[in-house]
């Protein structure tokens, strides 16, 4: 599995997932995304599901013991749909909404974890690696329009 998104420090970005599933999810199965310590992940505005099947999403901030008793966020992604399983040896692609932190943090891993509906896990790797932030200190700002009247001229600041 690999992790990306925009790298730029305390950026809204949306973080891409790539993985290949090993084994078969039915209906009700879940997946979790965890995040570095200082990470903020967000199941709104969007969770872009590229290739993999859509279903509900539901953000937990918390300690589990599988970070090592570390405060961080993690969404869980259910399967809903009954045409829309993930399959074995098949890859999926999901984005997720994210606030990247203004430093990087201590340990800088991802968690990726497959369930089954009875919350067995199937298949998980809480060691992938996470990308590096920068800061180019570049704020982009969208254009503004001088005047919405018709006919007049427009000026772009």
């Amino acid at each position: 599995a690999t992790v990306g998104g925009n790298t730029q420090r305390g950026a809204v970005t949306t973080v891409f997932v790539w993985f290949l599933a090993t084994n078969f999810v039915d209906v009700g199965g879940m997946l979790e995304l965890h995040a570095p310590q200082t990470y903020e992940l967000r199941c709104s505005p969007q969770v872009l599901y590229i290739s993999l099947p859509a279903g509900t999403c539901r953000l937990t901030e918390g300690i589990v013991s599988t970070t090592g008793d570390v405060f961080h966020h993690y969404v869980t992604l259910t399967l809903t749909q009954s045409d829309g399983l993930v399959y074995p040896n098949t890859a999926y692609e999901f984005g997720i909404s994210a606030v990247n932190p203004s430093s990087p943090p201590p340990l800088n891993y991802w968690g990726l974890v497959l369930m089954n509906a009875r919350r067995e896990v199937a298949d998980a790797s809480m060691t992938l690696e996470g990308y590096d932030l920068t800061d180019y200190e570049l704020l982009v700002y969208p254009p503004l329009a001088s005047t919405t009247l018709p006919t007049v001229v427009n000026y772009v600041r």
